[in-house]
């Protein structure tokens, strides 16, 4: 979708045996618009599998301009 624009700066992942959440910065390009932001990957484990993923971004409406490009 980005071209192979897409960026991700890895701050920091606090985690456990049950959840992590990765602090990261996220870019993109798409369609002529730019996405520049802070996201929190936060992550649910059960099992040593991924159950659950919620990607929380800074600004959540360039985000939404970026994937409506």
């Amino acid at each position: 979708m980005t071209g192979g624009t897409l960026r991700l700066e890895v701050h920091d992942v606090p985690a456990n045996d049950d959840h992590a959440v990765a602090l990261v910065r996220t870019m993109a390009e798409r369609g002529g618009r730019n996405y520049d932001a802070n996201e929190a990957h936060v992550a649910h484990y059960r099992d040593g599998r991924l159950t659950e993923f919620w990607p929380l971004s800074s600004d959540q409406q360039a985000l939404d301009d970026l994937l409506n490009a």
